[in-house]
């Protein structure tokens, strides 16, 4: 599973999938259509997909460079 590093104040956050905010504790979960009640959708095939890109790009001996951001309107409780 790919890690984040320089996160500060953090260690070991890694990428994976999850639905729920109970499926993380500052891992980044991967997926489409967050909704407000908490669901995140299609969580595995977006995982899957990043890891696709991922591996190729280390097949090329490529750099890989990730901007994390949050949904508009979105606010950790």
């Amino acid at each position: 599973m790919p890690y984040l590093v320089g996160v500060p104040e953090f260690e070991g956050v890694m990428f994976h999938p999850g639905n729920y905010p109970r499926d993380t504790y500052g891992c980044i979960l991967l997926g489409k259509d967050y909704s407000h009640d908490g669901v995140l959708a299609q969580s595995r095939f977006y995982f899957e997909s990043f890891m696709n890109v991922i591996e190729n790009c280390l097949k090329k001996d490529k750099r890989i460079y990730l901007e994390v951001r949050s949904p508009k309107g979105w606010r950790y409780k």
